[in-house]
């Protein structure tokens, strides 16, 4: 059996040897034209379908970042709700943005080693899927940004509003405004408020600084029984919230600002993408039979 073996062999290597001399009478590209392009054709059609399978992973968080900007947008401009905030559906939304932000990184990283030649369809494709997730981690990313800063606010602000109301004296409610105004103070100034709101976050830190200080006047007013000095605090007092009510009037205008700005990436820049990468992937991929 091994002699056997041998001799059939020898018989197919002697045959490569007798084919040598004829094939050199077919040029390189005669011989392997069409085996390269069937195998091109291959590799193409599976490049276009992996970068499908990223692309389509992506809906879901497409219309799911449509339906959170609506859903915010519609309570700015709700009379009903325009003063009530939910924090738990709020940090919801937060831990659900990240989870986007990390499913989109992690698909954007399974594409990484794909052809992305801008010189081919299917690199093309992959180029333009990746700058469409881009563009998903982006508004994600500034969404994210903007809820954890309404819900930070939103904390330092509430910490204010737990005065209490029971006061025997002026001097209480100079010291119960005293330590409430600061307590919210102290919040504002450890929230990193975004750059586009940081103008509008630092004058309401301001507002607040102004309050405490006001405190301390009210307090010695009081403590002096100075009907003038009492005066003067007390209309000190109504300045400084019609600024207080102001500033947070500033903030939630641009909060609805950026969130308007974030729709209209998402209805224009995007869904255009959106829609062109759809078709022509579909297109693409009935022309290379997949």
């Amino acid at each position: 059996m091994k002699a056997r073996k041998i001799m059939v062999l020898c018989a197919i290597i002697l045959c490569f040897a007798l084919l040598v001399p004829v094939a050199s009478h077919f040029s390189k590209q005669q011989l392997t034209t069409p085996a390269v392009a069937v195998s091109e054709r291959i590799v193409t059609r599976m490049t276009v379908q992996n970068a499908q399978a990223a692309f389509e992973a992506t809906e879901v968080i497409y219309s799911n970042l449509i339906e959170i900007v609506g859903e915010e947008i519609e309570s700015f401009d709700s009379p009903d709700d325009s003063d009530e905030f939910f924090v738990e559906e709020a940090t919801e939304a937060l831990m659900e943005l990240n989870e986007y932000v990390q499913t989109l990184e992690d698909l954007l990283a399974s594409i990484k080693d794909l052809n992305a030649n801008a010189d081919t369809p299917d690199g093309l494709t992959v180029l333009a899927v990746r700058e469409y997730m881009t563009l998903l981690i982006n508004i994600s990313k500034d969404l994210s940004e903007l809820v954890e800063y309404s819900i930070e606010l939103y904390k330092a602000l509430i910490a204010f509003d737990e005065l209490g109301e029971d006061f025997s004296s002026y001097e209480e409610i100079a010291e119960a405004i005293y330590y409430a105004s600061s307590n919210s103070l102290s919040m504002l100034e450890n929230i990193t408020a975004p750059a586009y709101l940081s103008i509008t976050h630092n004058d309401l830190i301001l507002r607040f600084e102004e309050l405490e200080d006001f405190c301390v006047d009210f307090y010695i007013a009081a403590e002096l029984d100075d009907p003038l000095r009492l005066y003067s605090c007390f209309s000190r007092m109504n300045r400084i919230e019609m600024q207080i009510n102001r500033c947070a009037d500033n903030l939630d205008d641009d909060l609805q600002l950026q969130f308007n700005q974030a729709e209209r990436r998402l209805m224009g820049q995007v869904t255009t993408l959106r829609n062109e990468l759809k078709s022509n992937i579909a297109t693409l991929l009935s022309a290379l039979g997949g």
